[in-house]
């Protein structure tokens, strides 16, 4: 469920790591890269490492619920 709270906290830029959002969704990490590479979850490189948006995992996670 996405409270009030969470929903303001991602809006100012939290940034989650890979491991973060595996731990959040229970996907595995092939999928996670999967989801980015086709825009489904939007990520930003920081040197060699990837970061994805709170608001872009708040966004599949309610679109998920829904279908």
């Amino acid at each position: 469920m996405v409270t009030e709270e969470s929903k303001s906290h991602s809006r100012f830029g939290e940034l989650l790591t890979v491991n973060e959002v595996m731990d959040i969704t229970k996907l595995g990490r092939t999928t996670v890269y999967r989801l980015m590479d086709a825009g489904k979850i939007h990520s930003i490189r920081i040197g060699t490492s990837r970061r994805i948006t709170g608001e872009s995992i708040e966004k599949l996670l309610t679109e998920s619920s829904v279908e």
